[in-house]
């Protein structure tokens, strides 16, 4: 799961560390780049306003790729979404 998001991250990594030199955590679903936050709890919320429960990789840029991978389906999200 996620094997294609982490392709892409790989990819675009050493892109998303130079336009982001203070560091984040990329929203990626597919080869959808969603964008980049500076903490992990806004990433998240934003992810789950864009794609749901469609799974998404939430991934810190400046990780190393092999880094364990947290998967949407297994967070608590009472916090992460607005209710309008």
């Amino acid at each position: 799961m996620l094997e294609q998001e982490m392709k892409y991250f790989k990819s675009i990594q050493d892109e998303l560390k130079a336009k982001n030199p203070e560091g984040g955590f990329a929203v990626i679903s597919g080869e959808d780049l969603l964008g980049v936050w500076l903490n992990r709890q806004d990433a998240l919320k934003e992810g789950v306003e864009e794609y749901g429960i469609k799974a998404f990789l939430v991934k810190n840029i400046d990780d190393d790729v092999n880094h364990t991978i947290n998967f949407t389906r297994n967070l608590i999200f009472r916090d992460a979404v607005s209710y309008r």
